[in-house]
């Protein structure tokens, strides 16, 4: 037997080896140190040196929602903030509210000197007759307005989306509906965001129930990693980007996956907007397939893939080359957890790993709203870390204004870490595990051996009995074996 085929047997235990345990009990081993070995560590811890950049103002702008940040060049990042309460704060109360404006923005400089500091941040909002108002707004003047909630650049132009909002006559979080997509785009991101030049224009087909501005990202090409972001010259190799949208409504809707290019996005033209469908006839059959041809004739024959299951209207998509996999943070609906959403190739599949659980106060659920979890790359201080924010709220939007909730509804920051390197007890799981395995397959080894041992030594025996029984018998021993 050949030291390959001895290797080889005691790997794969055979039926009626009577020492496969052994060999059972080394194989299991390696199957655990494959096992730790190859799982990510995650790390999750409140960023205490960033939560001070949105704290609510003494006087000015003491919070709002959406959150999202979108770097317009090396220094400065964009911030694109929801409704947005414009009033004072004192001992942990707002007070003295001047309104309520449906959309503001930051400008956040200081990225060339470490981490950013609270007087690195810039607030605006426009002033009309005396009042403060938002910054985008529909050009019709009716009773719309615009939640803008994802962004991303092109050399000097940049692209937003938004909801298209009416106003309802319910309370609380059901006081407004969803009537479409805005895009709008900025010409030249240099200077005060109130002077920009912005013309929008509504995404074609959408409505209440499917839009297309959850996020957005560029397309990355694999075999150029990760383009630099101020690099226009692999920009341009990227021109296509990613959307992230709804369909459906509650627990009954999904994020949805479309791409186009970005030049004909931001030129308002939608014909190479393509979406991810599935063929409702044959479920295996995946495609990318024109806006407008599903809207049209094959409406019926395919619907948009669910990648995500219930769907957010808020959240942020993103490629990591650490990770070597696109990622999203989503906040379960109506909870106080946070999933981290991965996945090699972004059509799927996705899978979820829990990776925070948001504190108290908010993770009270019953008072408390939890949404809105999104990723901030440019603050990340090193590869191997994820950077992002969540949103809390009150059912009862009153109750912003009474004391102690100055920290309720401004993004809270936390700082998530990952590593492939064995924690402690990991590291004695697995010396144990290997010096019992060690064991085991020396036992295997010695009692393989002294089983060789005992086969040789009984046809030892049987050869001499054959032998002895020929010279009694005068027979040859090939005649004694086939009497035998």
């Amino acid at each position: 037997m050949s030291a390959a085929s001895r290797v080889a047997l005691l790997a794969f235990p055979y039926p009626g080896y009577p020492f496969s345990m052994f060999r059972g009990f080394w194989v299991a081993t390696l199957s655990s140190f494959l096992s730790i070995s190859v799982a990510l560590r995650w790390s999750a811890e409140t960023a205490d040196d960033l939560q001070p950049l949105f704290e609510a103002r003494a006087s000015g702008w003491t919070g709002g929602d959406v959150a999202t940040s979108v770097p317009i060049d090396n220094k400065n990042t964009l911030w694109l903030f929801g409704d947005s309460i414009i009033g004072q704060t004192t001992d942990g109360r707002r007070t003295n509210p001047k309104g309520i404006l449906h959309n503001t923005v930051a400008l956040l400089s200081g990225r060339d000197h470490g981490t950013p500091r609270p007087s690195d941040v810039n607030f605006y909002w426009r002033e009309t007759n005396g009042k403060p108002t938002a910054v985008f707004y529909p050009q019709e003047g009716n009773s719309t307005y615009y939640r803008i909630l994802s962004g991303i650049r092109r050399g000097d132009q940049l692209l937003l989306l938004g909801s298209i909002v009416k106003p309802t006559e319910d309370p609380g979080i059901s006081s407004f509906k969803i009537e479409g997509t805005i895009v709008l785009v900025v010409d030249n991101t240099s200077g005060d965001p109130l002077s920009w030049n912005v013309t929008s224009f509504r995404f074609s087909a959408t409505n209440n129930s499917v839009n297309w501005y959850t996020s957005i990202s560029y397309a990355v090409d694999y075999q150029y990693n990760y383009p630099h972001l101020f690099n226009d010259k692999l920009l341009g190799l990227n021109n296509v980007v990613y959307l992230l949208g709804s369909n459906g409504d509650g627990f009954d809707s999904s994020v949805v996956l479309g791409r186009a290019k970005l030049t004909d996005l931001l030129l308002f033209n939608f014909d190479s907007f393509e979406v991810y469908v599935q063929s409702v006839m044959d479920s295996a059959s995946y495609s990318w397939m024109s806006w407008k041809r599903v809207l049209g004739v094959n409406q019926s024959s395919w619907r948009l893939v669910p990648l995500l299951t219930p769907g957010v209207s808020e959240g942020s998509l993103v490629y990591s080359p650490q990770l070597n996999k696109w990622y999203m943070l989503v906040v379960k609906m109506f909870d106080y957890k946070i999933d981290l959403w991965t996945a090699q190739n972004i059509t799927g599949p996705w899978s979820s790993t829990l990776v925070y659980e948001i504190p108290e106060p908010w993770s009270n659920t019953k008072a408390y709203l939890n949404y809105a979890a999104k990723s901030h790359p440019a603050l990340a201080r090193q590869e191997k870390e994820i950077v992002f924010t969540y949103m809390t709220n009150l059912m009862s939007h009153s109750g912003l204004f009474k004391p102690g909730e100055a920290k309720t509804y401004v993004p809270r920051f936390i700082r998530l870490s990952f590593t492939d390197a064995l924690a402690p007890w990991e590291i004695a799981v697995l010396v144990v595990s290997f010096a019992v395995g060690v064991a085991c397959l020396v036992a295997a080894l010695v009692f393989q051996r002294l089983e060789i041992t005992c086969c040789d030594t009984v046809q030892q025996t049987q050869d001499e009995d054959k032998e002895v029984t020929s010279k009694l018998s005068g027979d040859s021993a090939d005649e004694v074996e086939d009497r035998i």
